[in-house]
């Protein structure tokens, strides 16, 4: 974001090193948030679709920013004014699946990016398609949940090594554990938890059928 010239350097590499392949790139509002013109801003998003990009993913933060303060929705929309016929994806703030459909609504963006809101539930995209189609949003049961979690920890453990696997898998549970009606207790557990056969044990007792 300090640098357009070299984002769009790297833009017009890999168009051209994947042709005929979409190529999408994310990038924030400004890189301090005192740039209230976002120069940079548009000269990376028009620079990028003229090098051929299929869509942009604007995160309405400044880098400068980081995660803190409130996202600047009205700026998605002044964005996808400027590019109507352009596929523009919107960032920040898409803490629920109901904050996810708000957005496509009040910025008009063609999709909606979530990040730390899906940590820990990754049901959150099925539950935004129930809330669209006017169903309640489904809530798994804690056999679905442990068989996730599971699942999850088998995917780290083959990426990262078992050791590594269960490091990141603490972590991700205690985000799992929102869920939980128990979560506080549960919380609780799984902080204590030292080694794979402990944590199995937390989760199974958690969340036994």
């Amino acid at each position: 974001m300090d640098d357009p010239g070299r984002a769009l350097e790297t833009v017009r590499a890999v168009v051209a090193a994947v042709p005929g392949r979409p190529v999408t790139l994310k990038l924030r509002r400004a890189f301090r948030d005192a740039d209230t013109a976002h120069e940079n801003f548009w000269r990376i998003a028009r620079g990028a679709f003229e090098a051929g990009a299929a869509a942009i993913a604007v995160h309405a933060r400044s880098v400068e920013q980081k995660y803190t303060g409130r996202a600047d929705w009205g700026f998605l929309a002044v964005v996808k004014r400027e590019f109507p016929d352009r596929t523009v994806l919107g960032s920040g703030d898409v803490t629920s699946p109901a904050e996810a459909l708000r957005m496509l609504a009040e910025t008009g963006v063609d999709g909606v990016l979530a990040a730390r809101g899906a940590i820990g539930n990754p049901w959150f995209f099925a539950q935004a398609k129930d809330i669209a189609a006017g169903r309640p949003a489904r809530m798994p049961g804690l056999d679905e949940q442990r068989k996730v979690i599971y699942r999850h920890f088998a995917l780290a453990a083959e990426a990262y090594g078992p050791s590594r696997g269960l490091k990141m898998l603490r972590h991700f549970s205690l985000q799992y554990a929102k869920m939980h009606p128990r979560r506080t207790e549960l919380r609780n557990a799984l902080v204590a938890v030292r080694t794979e056969d402990e944590w199995r044990s937390i989760v199974d007792r958690f969340y036994a059928a």
